[in-house]
């Protein structure tokens, strides 16, 4: 397809992604609305990257950052951080590398943004990095990504402001620069900076003209000296809109006679008016290529561009350090180095490890969702290899739990896959541990709630945000999650919730979070009651394994509360028990594979046999 061709199909496929259901995109990026996230792009999408950092910022109130494949490997680790990647087409070596570092846990919550169906996608993408599928667009994009990029500014816009959007794609008449403009210097307020980087991507991809893009204050600190010298072969793009349009065209009207401006002004402010001015990149592109005798769609790439393209990052960087002392040094957020430190816990790490390996447990606690099954998959049962690890070690006489957020659900699905004969033995701590019994036990109507979650229900529905929540009480817990519909901007829920049960008369209850709710449960509620009951059925040491074991995560307290547990991904700073001990960056349920994998099962009892 040409590019002109492309451009004026722009209209219908806007169309498509207005009329886009946009919730499942909504609700990913509220995922990751409770703290920092990295926003990852190449090419074309780096605009879309860009944008998106900057509507996560305005909406979440939380700090972001635009980072290239090649930049996500240097990051280093961090507590608690999301990532989201935009790829049209999730082919590209780049691409692919990053899926690695998202499947490494090192970013949680993460996504991909896509214009690829998750079916046709699976093997490339962890089950715990969400998918969102746009619209197709039903034929290939030549060189530069454009529809794509139209398609994704549109479904952010749409996602994350919740506000309705203009029924046909908002399309202005700009000045363009001259066609044998050889330097573009591009002057943008601070929410016009993604089509500034499209531009320059655009013109720079194409040898069009050199571009250079900055704010019109840092344009004021030398950088008009340049332009003063290139006036002759320079031309002037400025970008204006609500609430900079002042200072822009104070800037520009200062600007000398013999200098080419082109003054790109919209009346409309917030994101809409990055929409519009990248579309109006888009036809600058068109319009200088054609004058420039330039063929957008195949303009030629020579020989080593094609080698530089498919260079695989993943077999020419060395493989980041991801092991046990470099995730105690991020839940301390001591570096990735931490000097000293890093010392005194590989000593912790040597001796816990002596220790360990020495031991005999007659019992294993396991959190549930994250840890045996993906988050992303925990209305499926368990893959069938942890199925088998678990019926080995129940077969083997010893006693395990299990300790989850979930009730009715997960006692249905374990009868589903445990014979019969091992019910008696395993022990299940539903609702965060509020309700202790066996496989064997029927589970008790706990639909009604009890007085103190009836009080916590009542002090929840006065939040002025309650109808952005769906709301589930039951005896032992509340549970809550965001509605699809809204961007609540409600990424830190648990702390105002917290917050709420707070007011006097305080109840005495705690803030519990999941990787998908956040539940209150009563004070005394914890899953660490699992530990103590296996260990008094056993009589022997227990060891607990979970997927959030920092301050903040829903398994601290059970793998906080004695020196014998470890953690699938996230691990607290002491380093006197809940290690990581994965060298291969695995997490979740591959990881959990390989510690059921090394337990030496004998006699009702095993012995952790682990080599990463």
């Amino acid at each position: 397809m040409s590019y002109s061709a492309e451009l004026e199909g722009l209209d219908r496929h806007y169309e498509r992604a207005h009329a886009w259901d946009h919730t499942i995109l909504q609700q990913t990026l509220l995922s990751i609305a409770s703290g920092p996230a990295t926003f990852i792009g190449t090419g074309g999408t780096l605009a879309v990257a860009r944008f998106a950092a900057q509507l996560h910022e305005r909406v979440a109130g939380q700090p972001a950052r635009v980072a290239t494949p090649l930049e996500v490997v240097g990051i280093p680790p961090t507590a608690r951080s999301g990532a989201v990647l935009f790829s049209a087409g999730l082919k590209h070596p780049d691409a692919l590398a990053t899926l690695d570092h998202l499947a490494s846990g090192r970013f949680r919550p993460s996504a991909v943004v896509t214009l690829r169906e998750r079916s046709e996608i699976e093997t490339l993408v962890a089950p715990d990095v969400q998918v969102v599928s746009l619209p197709s667009l039903g034929f290939k994009e030549g060189f530069l990504a454009t529809t794509s990029v139209m398609v994704m500014l549109t479904a952010l816009i749409r996602a994350y402001s919740g506000q309705p959007a203009p029924e046909a794609l908002p399309r202005l008449h700009v000045d363009m620069p001259p066609p044998e403009v050889e330097h573009l210097l591009v002057l943008t307020t601070p929410d016009l900076m993604p089509v500034g980087v499209d531009l320059e991507t655009r013109c720079h991809e194409l040898g069009l003209a050199a571009v250079q893009v900055t704010d019109y204050r840092n344009f004021a600190h030398g950088r008009h000296v340049g332009l003063s010298r290139r006036a002759a072969t320079s031309a002037v793009i400025g970008l204006i809109a609500p609430p900079y349009d002042r200072l822009a065209k104070a800037t520009l009207d200062v600007l000398p006679a013999e200098v080419t401006v082109c003054r790109w002004e919209t009346d409309t402010s917030g994101p809409l008016s990055v929409l519009e001015l990248a579309v109006s990149s888009m036809h600058l592109a068109g319009a200088l290529a054609e004058a420039q005798g330039v063929n957008v769609s195949r303009p030629g790439a020579a020989p080593f561009g094609r080698r530089l393209y498919h260079l695989g990052i993943r077999r020419l960087i060395p493989p980041v350090q991801d092991g046990p002392v470099e995730r105690k040094l991020a839940a301390l957020a001591a570096g990735a180095l931490g000097g000293g430190i890093r010392v005194q816990y590989e000593d912790a790490l040597a001796n816990w490890s002596k220790s360990l390996h020495a031991s005999t447990f007659g019992g294993l606690v396991l959190d549930y969702d994250g840890t045996i099954c993906s988050t992303g998959k925990r209305t499926e049962l368990p893959d069938r290899a942890i199925q088998v690890e678990l019926l080995r070690l129940l077969d083997g006489g010893v006693r395990v739990g299990l300790a989850s957020g979930r009730g009715k659900s997960l006692h249905q699905d374990l009868r589903m896959w445990v014979p019969e004969e091992h019910w008696s033995n395993l022990l299940l701590g539903l609702y965060n541990g509020g309700l202790v019994m066996t496989l064997a036990d029927d589970l008790p109507d706990l639909s009604v709630p009890d007085q103190l979650m009836a009080n916590v229900a009542e002090r929840v529905s006065e939040l002025f945000l309650v109808d952005a929540l769906d709301i589930e009480a039951r005896a032992l817990q509340v549970t809550m999650g965001v509605r699809p519909g809204g961007f609540a901007q409600i990424g830190r829920l648990n702390e105002l919730i917290a917050e709420l049960m707070s007011r006097p008369p305080a109840l005495e209850v705690k803030v519990v979070t999941s990787g998908h709710s956040v539940d209150i449960v009563p004070a005394r509620t914890t899953k660490r009651t699992v530990v103590e009951r296996v260990a008094a059925a056993c009589g022997k040491l227990v060891l607990a394994i979970g997927d959030q074991g920092d301050i903040n995560g829903n398994d601290f307290e059970l793998l906080a509360g004695g020196p014998w547990s470890l953690t699938v991904d996230r691990c607290s700073a002491d380093p006197s028990r809940c290690w990581y001990l994965d060298t291969k960056s695995r997490t979740g349920p591959d990881l959990l594979r390989a510690y059921l994998a090394s337990m030496i099962v004998g006699d009702g009892e095993f012995q952790l046999e682990w080599s990463s």
